[in-house]
Parts: C-alpha cells; sequence; structure tokens
C-alpha cells in the first residue's frame, strides 16, 4: 500500500465550527460568558492546527480530506482511514465506512485514530497520538506498508458493530445508519418520557416507560461513555466488556427496575414505538445519523456481520 491508498480526515477545532456560525473572532468571543473558556478554545484550536500541519508538511495536502467529502467514491478508493480528533468525530466518520461496507461486504477497509489534541480529548476509542502514528506510519510506508506484509500481520483489532431498520407502516423501512457504541432509543428530549415495548425472542423484556433505551456494544462499554456511567450508577461496578465481543449489551435508563439484558449474535430485538412527542433512534448520538421513531413504528437491531477493523499498533 502506498500514500495513494490512505486518507487522513480532521476534525474542525471548536474555535473553528464558532468562527463559522457567528462569522468572526469578535462575535465568537462575545458569544462565550467567560474570557477563560474562550482562551482554552483558542489554544486547543492552535495545538490541533499545528499536529495537521505536521501531517500535510508529511504527507501533502491531497491526503487530507474534510469529513464532509467522505462520501462512497472515496471510500472506494482508499484502504486506510485516518480520523483526526476526538471519539465523536472517529464514530461520524467510522460510520461512513461501514455504511459503504453494507453495500460491499467484499470489500476490507481499515481505519485509525488519532488524538489532535491529547489535553482536551481522551480519545477512549484512538489509538494514537500524532508523534506516534506518523512515527510509525512513515516507518512502515519506507519498508512496504500493505505490500511486503498485509495488514493481518500489524495490530488490529475488529470490533463489533450494531444494524437495524425501522418500518413505519406496511410499506416503508428505513435502514439505520451502523453503530460502532451504541443506539439510543427514545425522546429526542430527556425531559419526556420514552415509551418503547421491547421484545427479544418474542418475550417483552422491560418496562415500557423510561428514559431511553441503549443498545451498547463492547467499544460503548468503555469508561467514560454513557452505557457504562449508567451501568455504573446502577450496580456499582464498571460494565465494560470486549470490544469484539460477539454480543451487546441493553439497559434502561433512569429506572427503578435495574434492566439489563443480552443481545446475542443471531438474535433480532424489536420495539415498539408509543413515543408522543419526538421519538428517535440514534445511532452513536449523532445528530446528522438519527432517525425518527415515532408512535407506530417498529424497529429491528441486532449484531451486525460486519466488523470495524482498527488498526491499533504497528
Amino acid at each position: 500500500m502506498g500514500l495513494e491508498n490512505l486518507v487522513f480526515v480532521p476534525s474542525k477545532s471548536r474555535y473553528e465550527l464558532e468562527l463559522e456560525e457567528k462569522g468572526s473572532d469578535h462575535f465568537v468571543k462575545k458569544s462565550f460568558s467567560s474570557e477563560e473558556i474562550y482562551n482554552k478554545i483558542v489554544i486547543s484550536h492552535h495545538k490541533q492546527k499545528a499536529n495537521l500541519s505536521r501531517v500535510v508538511n508529511l504527507f501533502g495536502s491531497d491526503a487530507v480530506v474534510d469529513r464532509s467529502k467522505l462520501n462512497n467514491d472515496l471510500v472506494r478508493g482508499k484502504d486506510l482511514f485516518i480520523f483526526l480528533g476526538g471519539d465523536n468525530h472517529f464514530t461520524y466518520c467510522a460510520q461512513k465506512v461501514l455504511s459503504y461496507l453494507q453495500r460491499n461486504p467484499q470489500e476490507r477497509k481499515y481505519v485509525a485514530g488519532v488524538v489532535l489534541d491529547p489535553d482536551k480529548s481522551t480519545g477512549a476509542l484512538l489509538s494514537f497520538r500524532v508523534n506516534e502514528f506518523l512515527e510509525g506510519v512513515t516507518s512502515e510506508l519506507a519498508s512496504g506498508f500493505g505490500e511486503n506484509k498485509g495488514f493481518e500481520n500489524y495490530s488490529v483489532e475488529q470490533w463489533t458493530t450494531l444494524e437495524g431498520s425501522v418500518k413505519y407502516n406496511s410499506s416503508v423501512r428505513k435502514l439505520l445508519v451502523p453503530a460502532i457504541d451504541e443506539y439510543f432509543v427514545g425522546e429526542s428530549a430527556r425531559m419526556q418520557m420514552s415509551r418503547n415495548v421491547v421484545y427479544l425472542d418474542g418475550k417483552e423484556i422491560f418496562p415500557d416507560k423510561s428514559s431511553g433505551l441503549l443498545v451498547a456494544t463492547g467499544s460503548g462499554s468503555n469508561q467514560g461513555s454513557w452505557y457504562n456511567n449508567v451501568y455504573e450508577m446502577i450496580f456499582n461496578e464498571s460494565g465494560e466488556f470486549p470490544k469484539g465481543s460477539e454480543s451487546a449489551k441493553m439497559i434502561l435508563t433512569e429506572h427503578r427496575s435495574r434492566s439489563v439484558a443480552n443481545l446475542y449474535k443471531g438474535q433480532i430485538l424489536e420495539i415498539h414505538s408509543y413515543n408522543d412527542d419526538y421519538g428517535i433512534i440514534s445511532a452513536d448520538c449523532h445528530k446528522e445519523h438519527t432517525t425518527t421513531f415515532p408512535m407506530g413504528a417498529k424497529a429491528e437491531i441486532k449484531v451486525s456481520d460486519l466488523k470495524l477493523r482498527v488498526l491499533v499498533g504497528f
């Protein structure tokens, strides 16, 4: 594999996003109640841009694309996708790769996560800092990265993912965006009660009213994850399980029943909505990859046959 087969996809800094919305630094600064907060996002912005400049200097600007360009044509032509940023950016971009693989399951694609600003993001899903990755990948490219030895000779983990669909009436079915960490099923507004009837193997398994249902993979169970925070609050112990586990875990949020269950490979979770405000199913909490789940809709969720191949070491 040569340079033409890999691509870097950086996230935008918080400062960049605020600048796009507000139009000028003056209005960005005015929008924060504290100058200290403003200064922090500016400092982080400069750190991220300095690290990104190192990537550009080493690999050239053509090797770096904005995530808005991460479409099927780009995914088709590349083998390794390096996502620079934090966990949210990683899952958003990885969903794009998985969506492509759903339609092209015979192909193999690999992803890697690199933290752009370690002081800002812990990067629970990201295996590298910029220094580590650049040193590793440049060394391996010099010796024929992916050519003299295939990806299987590197440290590659295969993470379990989730997939599903929503049926709105007798004729309309919509595929859910694949999830790397979790699906959240419930009302979009947390102040609203979520109402869902949940079946596994034809049996109703949970109370129907809660603050929403989480269906999490191993990568969505790490320390600091939504699932693990809920689990630890209920059971006073970690709920973490392996990223490659052939199962998912389900838990009701904010419910005295302490309801948890396993979803194993081959099983189908069936959920009937009677959310009466604005029900949703959200893949990894990305607004752009969230599907409406109104009253009368039915969802099916399962452990996917697709694995996310993640480069974690050289």
